[in-house]
């Protein structure tokens, strides 16, 4: 981040780079947000979540300077966010779902650090060109590559909610403490009704034993074959499908005002997105979206 930008002030310099710089860091996005006086410390400096101002096309991508002047109300600061390569064996990265990443995080809390802790469940939407595997799951049975599914179901949220819930947590999260991001339980099985309502599509009626999908799963895990796809699924989502597990978002709801979409709205979404931006091509026969 930068040094605070009074109101109407112009900075002309260089964005901030990583604390830690690698040779494989990548620009993701600059954003501006305005300062909440009102709560800062010493030790702390609090953000207006509403104050969000995306800066990244006012980059100059030649060596990475702004040019940008502050509105007239407050103090506000410019933050560059990076990605780095898991590849990189000087600074590898730190599995943030684990149960040892999660203690360490709260080990720094009592040291001091203000952190909160998101938990979500099983994530699924739009925007996402990265190989998730429930963003798969759509993509394929838009396509008719879905012939059958595994018996069992998870919790599955949006993840425009998780963003949303994240964001909040910077200025309504209590320092410490671990919220529950999740949705509800449904079945794998409902997951394709409603994809057959979207996209005109029916439904896959064969259902897989467990005992053949962690078999795909392993042998895709221990012997990588270049020309075969990714499964749509891990060992851990494998072992966690049979159970009915479900999850309880109150408090999330409370501190954070977290309120998930209706699955529905994100199939639809995450549907309608593939479709758009040409990542489903060409458009199936039958398909109404």
């Amino acid at each position: 981040k930068t040094e605070a930008i009074a109101s109407g002030q112009q900075y002309n310099g260089a964005i901030p780079a990583p604390e830690v710089q690698t040779n494989t860091d990548s620009l993701l996005a600059v954003v501006a947000v305005q300062l909440d006086e009102s709560v800062q410390t010493a030790e702390t400096q609090y953000i207006k979540e509403d104050s969000f101002t995306v800066l990244t096309s006012q980059v100059n991508q030649q060596d990475n300077t702004i040019q940008w002047t502050a509105p007239d109300q407050g103090n506000w600061i410019i933050l560059s966010f990076y990605m780095q390569s898991a590849s990189d064996e000087e600074y590898p990265p730190i599995d943030h779902f684990s149960k040892d990443a999660t203690q360490a995080v709260l080990d720094f809390v009592s040291e001091g650090l203000p952190a909160v802790i998101v938990h979500p469940s099983g994530i699924l939407g739009p925007y996402d060109s990265s190989g998730n595997h429930l963003v798969q799951l759509v993509h394929d049975y838009i396509l008719g590559k879905l012939p059958a599914c595994v018996n069992g179901g998870y919790d599955f949220v949006d993840v425009r909610d998780v963003a949303d819930a994240v964001i909040s947590s910077i200025n309504n999260g209590i320092s410490g403490e671990s919220y529950l991001c999740t949705n509800q339980y449904y079945e794998v099985q409902q997951l394709f009704q409603m994809l057959q309502k979207i996209t005109g599509r029916k439904p896959a009626k064969t259902m897989v034993p467990m005992w053949f999908s962690k078999l795909m799963v392993y042998f895709h895990q221990n012997y990588r074959n270049p020309f075969l796809q990714p499964p749509l699924t891990t060992s851990y989502e494998l072992y966690s499908i049979p159970e009915k597990i479900t999850f309880s978002h109150q408090k999330a709801k409370k501190q954070l005002h977290y309120t998930p979409r209706p699955i529905e709205e994100t199939l639809l979404d995450t549907a309608q997105w593939l479709v758009c931006h040409h990542m489903v091509q060409p458009r199936p026969l039958g398909c109404k979206i």
